[in-house]
């Protein structure tokens, strides 16, 4: 194993914001620098094209967070003079000609004294090896898959990797952190006749280019699936009993009371949680999670964007909604602690609630047991894509397939494509069982409606649940 190592860039610049800080904490009542380095890769082949170009999540530049008789105000930039009188005299100045009606006044930001650093370990750095080296793979693996996939015209795959490094210092904290996250895809088309469709597998992880030899595995469950969603025919619309998988589970998870429950969006008045606190929302066997340090997966790290520690927080107890996770300033304003979730996009924007890791807690039924339960409906385990309204608890998940089960048992029958939809304590509630698994996954990313993105993962067990479905 190999552990990432301190961004040079960081540990050069921090000199630098550390006597900023010392200077300016005589003037203010507050102030912390949140400084970022993030570089990272995407390659992509198919049939007839290999690409390989810089990541989107590419970051590097520096936050200042000022509080001053109760209000706040944030300065980004990314030029740096070398003496730290200068930076902060020029800090000093832009926050003099700052706008002072109408700010809102908080408590005094949290800087309970802690310094920390974690770095986590990979097998293989690919942002340190030759990139032909990770293309060729791809290349290898794409041609195995031609071979592999019954009916495939066209396979594409996709592997990212990409190198977090942070750190964040107050009056009381020197922080830093640095890991590295992988995800890839296989993306195939099939075509028999005039009949077309399409399979999606992800991966991902705070790994390395390891993350590669999860392909073959995919491929081989892949090809058991080309020809029955090839014969796949469309479903019934009406309310079934459910089987949703981990990754399924996860994304109602993520949907559900994810997004309901970020501090800001409750502060707003835009989500029903906001009156449903120590309340009933879901069956007594559902219990779920948030935190950066709950789980190990793509959204976990030591300190949030605002130098807050992560943690695992209970969002429901035995169905009961027992907290909010979000960013302290709108925590604060609803009279709660950071939860340390308070993420930015960039050094370049504002601090959210955000989710973390995200998963719905394990239970003690087997899946063979949950599988003979259902007279007739569906086992849903692959999705693309999902949508929540926590204003008015309506939920939407889109699935590129479902498996059709009768009389406790899995037919061998696909229906293709499959919308998932329901009120959201209506479907919680109707939770029955939960299995002992549990997995997360976290490719992709998610925004605060159409912006703001950031890496998140999801998971849980398998669930029994009902659903409309069409």
């Amino acid at each position: 194993m190999e552990t990432i190592e301190a961004s040079s860039f960081l540990q050069n610049l921090h000199p630098l914001l550390k006597g900023v800080q010392r200077i300016l904490s005589k003037q203010v009542d507050y102030i912390s620098l949140l400084a970022s380095d993030s570089h990272g890769l995407n390659y992509s082949v198919d049939n007839q094209s290999a690409t390989i170009s810089e990541s989107p999540w590419v970051d590097r530049g520096v936050v200042c967070r000022i509080q001053h008789e109760g209000s706040i105000w944030e300065y980004s930039f990314n030029l740096y003079p070398k003496e730290a009188n200068e930076l902060a005299q020029q800090i000093m100045d832009i926050w003099q000609r700052r706008p002072s009606e109408g700010s809102r006044v908080y408590g005094s930001l949290e800087d309970k004294p802690c310094n920390d650093s974690w770095f986590s370990q990979v097998e293989q750095n690919p942002l340190k090896e030759d990139s032909a080296v990770v293309m060729k793979e791809l290349q290898r693996l794409k041609e195995e898959a031609l071979k592999t996939l019954p009916h495939a015209v066209v396979v594409q795959l996709r592997y990212q990797a990409v190198e977090v490094q942070k750190i964040f210092i107050s009056n009381n904290r020197d922080l830093a952190q640095g890991y590295l996250w992988s995800e890839g895809y296989i993306i195939p088309q099939f075509r028999r006749g005039e009949q077309t469709r399409q399979l999606l597998k992800s991966f991902s992880g705070l790994c390395g280019s390891e993350l590669l030899t999860q392909f073959p595995g995919a491929l081989e469950k892949m090809a058991k699936l080309a020809e029955p969603l090839l014969d796949a025919g469309t479903i019934k619309p009406g309310e079934y009993e459910v089987l949703l998988s981990p990754s399924v589970a996860g994304i109602l998870a993520h949907e559900a009371f994810g997004h309901g429950v970020e501090s800001d969006t409750v502060m707003k008045g835009r989500a029903l949680a906001g009156d449903y606190l120590d309340k009933s929302v879901a069956s007594s066997k559902v219990e779920m999670h948030d935190g950066a340090k709950g789980q190990y997966h793509m959204s976990s790290y030591s300190f949030d964007d605002e130098g807050n520690i992560g943690g695992d927080l209970t969002i429901i107890k035995e169905g009961i909604l027992k907290g909010y996770m979000g960013d302290e300033l709108s925590l604060k304003a609803l009279g709660f602690n950071a939860t340390g979730n308070g993420r930015r996009e960039s050094y370049k924007r504002k601090a959210y609630g955000r989710m973390t890791n995200t998963w719905f807690a394990p239970g003690e039924d087997s899946f063979d047991e949950m599988l003979k339960s259902i007279k007739e409906g569906y086992l849903i385990d692959s999705y693309f894509s999902g949508m929540e309204d926590p204003k008015n608890w309506g939920i939407q998940i889109a699935a590129l397939y479902a498996h059709e089960i009768k009389d406790g048992a899995l037919t061998g029958r696909l229906v293709a494509p499959v919308m998932m939809t329901g009120f959201l304590p209506r479907v919680l509630n109707s939770i029955s069982m939960v299995s002992k698994d549990l997995k997360l996954e976290g490719s992709g990313a998610c925004g605060k409606g159409y912006k703001e993105y950031v890496k998140v993962s999801s998971g849980g067990p398998y669930l029994k649940c009902k659903m409309r479905l069409g």
